[in-house]
């Protein structure tokens, strides 16, 4: 029996799912993800979806709830800009009833942070860059409306180096991570 292991925050997760559809594969990649990893002990060889596969003993307001505590408790990182519990919340509750309803997408309730460099509309975007410091656009990134139509929630902005020019997060207005 083999186990498999979800961090659901991990972009190279999400592109294995998409890769190999229905099934998840054992990865050797390090992963990097805030702040929990889910455990999976069998994976259902005909899931059309990720939400097929996940545990459901909480509603995904719980989650969401437990991924915000979390993001205070850990401030100190630094490793939001933006943080969006209120928005979080509203696609929380969107998403319970699309599960009572059997109308889950294949994202639904996974909550994700996003880095500052991807525009979300109505919400404060800024590359890390104090030049972009006050910009929230009216329009949403083909990447990030992408995620959302699939079900997937917003946690709040992360912080990255300024305009994604570097690998150590050492360059941003808002300080390192």
């Amino acid at each position: 029996d083999t186990k498999h292991i979800l961090y659901p925050n991990c972009f190279n997760c999400l592109k294995l799912i998409e890769v190999n559809g229905s099934s998840l594969k054992q990865s050797t990649q390090t992963h990097f993800t805030f702040p929990f990893i889910l455990k999976i002990e069998s994976i259902p060889s005909n899931s059309e979806n990720l939400s097929a596969i996940l545990p459901s003993p909480k509603s995904t307001r719980d989650l969401i709830i437990d991924h915000i505590d979390a993001m205070e408790s850990s401030r100190n990182l630094n490793a939001f800009i933006t943080e969006t519990p209120e928005l979080a919340l509203k696609s929380a509750d969107l998403s319970d009833k699309n599960f009572a309803n059997q109308n889950n997408r294949p994202l639904e309730g996974i909550p994700l942070g996003i880095k500052d460099m991807f525009c979300t509309k109505d919400v404060l975007t800024t590359a890390s860059s104090k030049m972009l410091s006050s910009f929230i656009p009216p329009y949403e990134s083909t990447v990030t409306d992408n995620l959302w139509k699939k079900g997937a929630i917003l946690l709040g902005k992360l912080n990255n180096d300024e305009f994604a020019m570097g690998s150590s997060n050492e360059t941003s207005f808002f300080g390192n991570v």
